[in-house]
């Protein structure tokens, strides 16, 4: 795993004292570069004039003739927030960090070469259609005439000493295919099933994962190799990780104040400093949207227009499988598909690496060339870490040629009623989502949307599978998606939950969340209705700062069944008792339960993981394996399946009883070596820390704080408004992941729609907008979008044949 500060280690003291000169010299012109002065800026690109203006909080307005035109000013005024931003995705797709940044990034652009999402997206270019096509040109134009009419470029731009290169429409396709990858990544928790499979006894195996079969691979080792690589780029580079998610529910206007429905959404994924979503309102010839889209593309991809609105979550569908391949012992180059022999597809890959800081003080370093084999399956990934013997491949619907999810998020802004919504979503392929629904009419839906496929019998993708059994028989027909369309009940919810009954026909996911977020939503909802209330968007907005952890009242409640609390002798075990499961940061019994809970599954489960371990090399993997581990199996081992209870490393046989109190024993420890000894001064603040990280500057020592933004943490993550954490011995628990936006919607004939970004609409630093919804989103202080525009217009206009792209300050 690469340390915090992977980079330091070069720049050392180098960096310090260019620090001050860099930023002293540029200060006023980044302040130039933040401001808001009136502009009318003569441009090519665009047939008529289109307005920009920004509201309080620096979204921007756009209105123009032609939908185009307002595409142009969306690349326009993006690159103008968030072109360092744009720069480092675009170059993290395309696996040419190292680049800019050195030898460190090396691994990940290897690995981010191998996937080949860049190949992908120009191969899903060509799949557009006219409309889809045009916007993607149009976006693309207005960020290169900011970037050529810009006086300084960002900051980042500076230090590093380098110019961009032109945005190109299949820049902002590869966004979405990095996209997928936040949300995607299956194959590498089946990678972790694999792992546990070769460590654990089959009774302790079938426990945890009951509905996986025995597999007889024996590509261990490779898979805990890739699994290590994957999570690696995944920490380092925000992608996602463990519990990526979101929380959406829509409510029928037959249960709400005013008589209309309100949809409410919050997506879960790394926390980082610009936030990857960026809100924006357009107005053109045909389109009205407004909400938020990612950064480097053109269109809202959750949010309203005129007619219906929507949000998404992330449907957990199994979209990636491993395939290992049989290799053919006379011909290295062909391998087994079925009954065939095929040969690779080869390429090599080359890959430039930039000196170390500062250039004139460093050797060039040459660059890596790497081949890349691909089968009919997909990329192999084995070869990434020179696993001798061991080919696997992967196979995953964001790879597939025919993707055209642009198309669909495109259709969708322009999208009337629940068929057109339907028809732009048959047309979406990755990442998986399940995408909620409401409009003026008064309906409500959902409808899963994303190219699931189907498999085979002897092969349900939970394990990596022989080539020789394994086969995608195409995806599942858009007949077959589950959906629901305006339920009896007056609501849908989703948070990442099982959205299927269990008589669904067809294999979806053995991935599905814990339900206690989507239990807890629909409690709160059932309890207005109860009470014979209407729900508002005041409400909904309280559910989605809600701190109260379902799964910890079960756990606590199977805890009591084991050691009756009028019989708790323990301190810590007491508070937990009287704690009212709410994960407030003032919260002391919130910092017992994490560090308990935390502690509890490691004297469950980790002496079985060492004592059953076939290959020395995988007891590495033990604590990230158990850490992931849902609340229910803890339950489950605390009740049904008692033998994980004994501590197989001891003579004496342990029970459940005996295994709570040393977990307390090592919370009490923990939590006085971070917080003092005096357990009634502990708070959950003290021993937790949301960090939203900034790309590159997290890993520079000395820059980190400059450009990191931190605050309060609170929640878990089985709270609505959740929390998902790291622990450090050091620092203790750290928040890498949580809600990057809150939006709510409510379908009244005049909408009303209000959100908060988690941290700004800007990337300058220096920009008021960098973090200036960092407190708004901890007091769930929400953001009209119908806002007053408070800044000062930017005006562009199209050049003549005589004229030239220039700005005129006003």
């Amino acid at each position: 795993m690469l340390t915090r500060f992977p980079i330091a280690s070069r720049f050392g003291l180098f960096i310090i004292i260019p620090l001050f000169v860099v930023f002293l010299t540029g200060y006023n012109i980044l302040r130039e570069s933040a401001s808001d002065a009136e502009l009318a800026v003569i441009l090519n690109g665009i047939n008529d004039e289109v307005v920009i203006v920004r509201d309080e909080a620096g979204i921007p307005a756009i209105t123009g003739k032609s939908d185009n035109d307002v595409f142009f000013a969306m690349g326009f005024i993006q690159a103008q927030d968030r072109l360092w931003q744009m720069e480092y995705n675009r170059r993290l797709a395309q696996g040419r960090l190292s680049e800019v940044f050195g030898i460190d990034l090396l691994d990940t652009d290897k690995w981010m070469r191998t996937l080949g999402l860049y190949r992908a997206s120009k191969k899903a270019l060509h799949r557009l259609g006219a409309g889809s096509s045009k916007a993607l040109e149009s976006y693309t134009q207005g960020v290169n005439a900011w970037i050529n009419q810009a006086e300084q470029l960002p900051a980042e731009f500076e230090l590093f000493d380098y110019h961009p290169e032109p945005w190109s429409p299949v820049d902002s396709i590869a966004i979405g295919k990095l996209f997928a990858l936040t949300l995607g990544g299956n194959a590498f928790l089946e990678s972790r099933r694999q792992i546990s499979q070769k460590m654990l006894s089959e009774q302790h195996y079938a426990s945890l994962f009951p509905d996986v079969v025995i597999s007889n691979n024996n590509h261990d080792l490779a898979l805990a190799s890739i699994a290590d690589i994957a999570s690696n780029v995944s920490q380092q580079q925000l992608l996602g990780g463990k519990n990526v998610g979101s929380n959406a529910w829509v409510i029928s206007g037959k249960l709400t104040e005013n008589g209309s429905p309100i949809l409410a959404n919050d997506p879960h994924l790394a926390l980082q400093i610009p936030s990857v979503w960026y809100a924006a309102k357009l107005k053109g010839e045909n389109i009205t949207s407004s909400g938020m889209t990612l950064v480097g593309m053109p269109i809202i991809i959750f949010g309203t227009n005129n007619h219906i609105s929507w949000g998404g979550t992330s449907l957990p569908a199994d979209v990636q499988d491993l395939v290992s391949l049989r290799m053919n012992p006379d011909q290295g180059n062909f391998y087994q598909a079925g009954d065939k022999w095929l040969r690779f597809e080869e390429r090599e890959e080359v890959i430039h690496i930039a000196p170390g800081f500062p250039k004139v003080l460093k050797k060039r370093i040459k660059p890596v060339k790497m081949k890349v084999l691909s089968s009919v399956y997909g990329p192999v990934v084995s070869d990434f870490i020179g696993a001798s013997g061991q080919t696997l491949s992967l196979q995953w619907s964001a790879l597939e040629a025919d993707d055209t999810s642009f198309e669909a998020l495109y259709k969708l802004n322009y999208a009337q009623d629940w068929k057109q919504f339907r028809q732009a979503l048959s047309l979406h392929v990755a990442p998986s989502l399940n995408i909620l629904y409401a409009d003026k009419n008064n309906n409500i839906g959902i409808s899963a949307a994303g190219k699931i496929p189907v498999r085979n019998s002897s092969s349900f993708g939970m394990l990596p599978t022989s080539s020789e059994h394994f086969s995608w028989n195409g995806y599942l027909d858009w007949g077959d998606m589950p959906y629901e369309y305006n339920p009896d009940r007056g609501f849908i919810v989703n948070a990442n939950n099982k959205s299927v009954s269990d008589d669904y026909r067809h294999f979806i996911s053995n991935d599905w969340a814990d339900p206690a977020r989507a239990d807890r939503i629909t409690d709160l909802i059932h309890e207005k209705v109860a009470k014979l209330e209407k729900v508002d968007v005041a409400y909904v907005a309280e559910m989605q700062h809600d701190l109260f952890d379902l799964s910890a009242e079960s756990l606590l409640q199977t805890l009591g069944g084991i050691i009756r609390e009028q019989d708790a002798q323990d301190e810590l075990l007491k508070s937990l008792y009287d704690w009212n499961r709410d994960f407030s940061e003032k919260s002391n019994a919130a910092a017992i339960y994490m560090s308990f809970l935390r502690h509890l599954k490691l004297r469950l489960f980790k002496d079985e993981f060492i004592q059953y371990h076939r290959s020395p090399g995988l007891v590495a993997h033990t604590e990230e394996i158990i850490e992931g581990l849902e609340v229910n199996i803890v339950n489950k081992a605390l009740t049904e399946d008692v033998f994980w209870c004994d501590n197989v490393a001891t003579t004496y046989q342990e029970t459940c009883k005996d295994i709570i109190p040393l977990a307390l024993k090592d919370a009490r420890d923990e939590l006085t070596e971070l917080g003092g000894s005096n357990m009634d001064d502990w708070r959950w603040q003290q021993f937790s820390q949301r960090t939203y990280k900034h790309q590159p500057f997290s890993q520079f020592k000395h820059l980190e704080h400059f450009f990191e933004r931190e605050a309060a943490s609170n929640g878990s993550p089985n709270t609505i408004n959740v929390a998902s954490y790291d622990f450090d011995e050091s620092e203790g628990y750290i928040q890498f992941l949580g809600a990057t936006f809150r939006q709510i919607i409510e379908m009244s004939d005049d909408t009303y729609h209000v959100m908060t970004n988690s941290t700004g609409q800007s990337g300058n630093v220096f920009s008021q907008f960098y973090d200036d919804m960092l407190t708004s989103f901890d007091i769930n202080a929400l953001h009209s979008m119908k806002a007053s525009l408070a800044g000062k217009p930017i005006t562009l206009r199209p050049s003549t044949p005589s004229q030239s792209s220039h700005v005129e300050e006003k």
